[in-house]
């Protein structure tokens, strides 16, 4: 871990127990009722770069309801996941992912999730469903939403260095 990509938020820290977890271990949310919810197929929700599954509840606290509020009003069971590193490798990613699947089927007794992956995140979930993870594909993924994941490439951080060091100098993640 390099400093300014450590665990932020001191809820995450004292669930991981350290701000630098292990690349074995991430945290899967469980939302207000993901055991009582009518839609049968749960949701995973996986993050993007630099963010972690509270991105889903209120962005950088702008007070908006999130994506994860709004869907299990609609009665969908959601799940989300956070990743020791949100900058982490996308192939030990995966591997995470195809974890959380496993354990959203368990608690919730589908045979299917859905997944909805947000930037960086969306790699993740295509390398799993691409069967290139260690762990091979399972077929238990149903349907696959990508928000902004940049299937095109991610060169725009080299075309344009000064939007990173921004970041780095407000001392974002």
């Amino acid at each position: 871990f390099c400093e300014v990509n450590e665990q932020l938020d001191p809820d995450l820290i004292s669930a991981f127990g350290t701000p630098t977890p292990s690349p074995a271990h991430y945290l899967l949310h469980l939302s207000p009722g993901w055991d009582a919810n009518l839609i049968d197929t749960p949701i995973i929700l996986v993050h993007g770069a630099g963010l972690d599954a509270t991105s889903y509840v209120n962005l950088y606290n702008m007070h908006y309801k999130g994506i994860k509020q709004q869907l299990v009003a609609l009665g969908y069971k959601v799940f989300s996941i956070t990743f020791p590193h949100s900058h982490g490798d996308n192939f030990h990613q995966a591997e995470v992912l195809a974890h959380a699947i496993e354990q959203v089927k368990e608690l919730t007794q589908a045979r299917k999730v859905n997944i909805i992956a947000h930037s960086k995140g969306g790699f993740a979930a295509r390398i799993y469903m691409s069967n290139l993870a260690l762990t091979p594909y399972r077929d238990d993924v149903h349907q696959y939403i990508m928000l902004g994941t940049p299937n095109l490439g991610t060169d725009y951080v080299f075309r344009y260095p000064s939007v990173s060091y921004l970041i780095y100098l407000a001392g974002g993640n």
